[in-house]
């Protein structure tokens, strides 16, 4: 129902037919309770079949799908993604409204007034930093992958429709997630070193 009533308030909005795409809707955990807010996720159907093909035809099949970038959460610093090249770079704005694409530099000029982070593909942190006005330290950098490994870190997940698992599926992307939590982020670290104290004291 909800996916119902989001495609008939965007249909106008989108440049093809709503059947073309695979449109996922994740929760805003912040909405207040009383409220049943959600972000819309779209991208071309075809586009993405063809992107997944080669896994699926290597017997992988995606347990997950993530964005690439994604909107941030109610009192989070805004972040800016600066990619491309200096003659054709490109801008990714994302905020708790959503992630805005535009070319470089719009819309720069809205941004100057409002905390962001910056980050920047090699190729393009000069330009990030002379349109900045700001040193190095202001601006990140940050390559593709290392862009996408920070993309699994986020809660979404826009395996739905077609790309929805089986309850079995999704225990055990829940549990390959819990156990990537627990071996990669940092507040799980003094547990890690308690289990690892532990096994040296055992051996």
């Amino acid at each position: 129902q909800r996916k119902a009533a989001a495609i008939g308030l965007l249909e106008d909005q989108w440049l093809q037919a709503p059947d073309t795409l695979h449109i996922s809707l994740h929760p805003i955990e912040t909405s207040a309770p009383e409220q049943d807010n959600h972000w819309v996720c779209a991208c071309d159907a075809q586009w993405l079949r063809e992107a997944l093909q080669p896994l699926i035809q290597a017997g992988r099949t995606p347990l997950r799908l993530i964005p690439e970038m994604a909107p941030t959460l109610q009192g989070e610093t805004d972040h800016v993604f600066l990619m491309g090249t200096p003659q054709n770079a490109q801008l990714a704005w994302c905020r708790p409204e959503g992630v805005l694409w535009s070319a470089w530099p719009n819309p720069w000029p809205l941004l100057q007034s409002t905390p962001v982070h910056v980050l920047a593909e090699p190729a393009v942190l000069e330009l990030a930093q002379k349109m900045t006005g700001t040193e190095s330290g202001a601006v990140r950098t940050q390559t593709r992958p290392e862009r996408w490994l920070a993309a699994t870190q986020s809660g979404f997940d826009l395996a739905q429709g077609v790309w929805s698992q089986t309850p079995g599926q999704r225990w055990r992307r829940q549990a390959l997630s819990a156990w990537r939590e627990a071996a990669q982020h940092p507040r799980w670290r003094w547990a890690r070193w308690a289990v690892a104290m532990c096994l040296l004291t055992q051996s």
